[in-house]
């Protein structure tokens, strides 16, 4: 999809339309900016990973490593439906931070067209790492390989790369397969610690100082699930200031084919917003337009240890209204008008926080009726984010498409109930893997990722003695040693590995007429 992304005079007299329906006298007064700012700046290009997509089922995303999803950072959109159709509902999303201080400063950090993120963790201090190491990347695997190769390289990327920044060891089951939730995971760490990175036109305030560990999981299923990728953050204080009143929220710029007749709703009994086509005619997708929507499944905790939040508001304004500066982004967030007035559903005359709950399919309730370029955005909070406290944010993209406009409304709503029922009880994308079960005999490499030595624990059988060898990731036998017998109980063996490279290994056990196998990483 290219296709001019500025504001046209057209457009603009479409935004007034819209913001007077809405009573919106601030975004009407605004003067309106380009439709989408794409960034431009040579030094944040180069440490953004520009080459992830999750594509494991229906939908084709792009993910980075700076907090923005399905941008492209350029003219073409970043979230394909269905994959490899060349057709899209989404050009750009990501992650939205705000709150407000004890003293009345407004900040916000923002991953919109200039993401304020910067890729890598925070340092004891509360300095952001160099964004430019090659480990602050997008990490990929996949439940199932074509072949052995490639599900190595993957996992050793993955152990020496990954895990070492706070993801989660994974697994090699027992039928070859790697034990992660989904069919594919994507992982990545990212900060908002850089204050030279702070220059969205929707942020622009001093960092938080949060760390955000991403991690973005698809499944390959033929039921809803297949029409949904899950988004996972997990949000690390690492800064100094002890923040009370913070706001996640999932944005997204949603282009449905032809972006320039989208209409924005909401469900808040499913925590749902979504975008829908204003009729049964899209340049793209023709009669059948789907619709497309952010589904929160879980929020944060309003402290620590206390009940996970729902979504607390639900907002969308039409591109070239975007919000300038922190304080309109955080009333975006907390569901207010950016000139922090109250949201007044008029066919109830009550104050809200969700924007346009009606439904569409009935005619029924407070409606989008500006046809035009939309976001929607799905907040959670306040909660409360001492220095070195953690909160967890679960949420999810969903598609749905039926016969015409509204039918796809219909089935975009049982898509996401199917979703939350199937992964409510998932605690976590990253944490939630497949272990394999722990047979009998075993073998164990600890540490690992090892060094210099290695001690591999063997579950022997009395008196029996044990041989091991040890295989490169090219299947070339690199030691060769024999493990005593023992009366009963594991034994343990040590194996010198101090003359060889940094890799994957393989350490493979035979005793008795029995075999076991194990993987360990030597890192450099």
């Amino acid at each position: 999809m290219r296709r001019p992304r500025l504001l046209s005079r057209g457009s603009a007299a479409l935004l007034l339309a819209w913001a007077l329906c809405a009573a919106l006298p601030a975004l009407a007064a605004a003067t309106a900016p380009p439709a989408h700012r794409p960034a431009t700046r040579p030094a944040r290009a180069a440490i953004i990973d520009p080459g992830q997509w999750i594509d494991a089922n229906r939908l084709r995303m792009l993910v980075t490593n700076v907090g923005s999803i399905a941008y492209t950072r350029g003219p073409d959109a970043g979230l394909e439906y269905p994959r490899g159709s060349g057709r899209f509902v989404g050009y750009a999303g990501g992650l939205w931070l705000g709150a407000r201080l004890p003293g009345g400063e407004a900040r916000a950090t923002v991953a919109d067209y200039e993401p304020e993120f910067g890729p890598g963790a925070i340092l004891p201090g509360g300095a952001s790492d160099d964004h430019a190491k090659p480990a602050y990347k997008v990490y990929r695997l996949q439940r199932r390989y074509p072949d052995v190769v490639a599900r190595d390289a993957a996992l050793a990327d993955w152990t020496l790369g990954a895990v070492p920044q706070g993801a989660p060891p994974v697994a090699l089951l027992a039928d070859g397969t790697l034990g992660i939730a989904g069919d594919q995971l994507l992982w990545c760490v990212y900060n908002d610690a850089d204050p030279a990175l702070h220059t969205s036109s929707a942020g622009g305030s001093p960092p938080l100082g949060l760390e955000v560990r991403q991690a973005v999981l698809a499944f390959d299923h033929p039921g809803a699930a297949g029409d949904a990728i899950l988004l996972e953050y997990q949000i690390r204080n690492r800064g100094a200031l002890a923040l009370d009143s913070l706001v996640a929220d999932v944005w997204l710029d949603a282009d449905l084919g032809g972006g320039a007749d989208d209409m924005m709703g909401c469900d808040p009994g499913r925590a749902l917003g979504f975008v829908y086509n204003a009729d049964d005619s899209d340049e793209v997708y023709g009669a059948t337009p789907p619709a497309v929507g952010v589904l929160l499944l879980r929020g944060p905790a309003a402290a620590p240890g206390g009940t996970r939040l729902g979504a607390s508001a639900i907002m969308g304004y039409i591109g070239g209204a975007d919000p300038q500066g922190a304080a309109q982004s955080l009333a975006l967030l907390q569901g207010r008008y950016v000139d922090g007035s109250p949201v007044v559903d008029p066919t109830t005359s009550q104050v809200t926080t969700f924007m346009r709950p009606g439904d569409p399919v009935t005619h029924a309730g407070w409606l989008d009726t500006v046809a035009t370029d939309k976001r929607v955005m799905v907040s959670s909070g306040p909660f409360r984010l001492a220095p070195g406290d953690t909160a967890e944010m679960l949420a999810a993209i969903v598609v749905g498409q039926g016969a015409d406009r509204l039918a796809s409304i219909s089935v975009l709503r049982a898509s996401a109930d199917a979703v939350r029922a199937q992964f409510a009880g998932l605690a976590s994308l990253v944490n939630d893997s497949l272990p394999p079960a722990a047979p009998a005999f075993a073998v164990r490499v600890s540490p690992n990722p090892a060094r210099a030595t290695a001690a591999i624990e063997i579950r022997l059988a009395p008196s029996a003695p044990a041989r091991i060898d040890l295989f490169d990731v090219h299947g070339r036998r690199v030691r060769t040693q024999q493990a005593p017998g023992a009366a009963f109980g594991p034994t343990a063996a040590r194996i010198d590995l101090r003359d060889l490279e940094a890799g994957l290994y393989f350490v493979r056990v035979r005793q008795g007429g029995r075999e076991a196998t194990a993987r360990f990483v030597l890192a450099p």
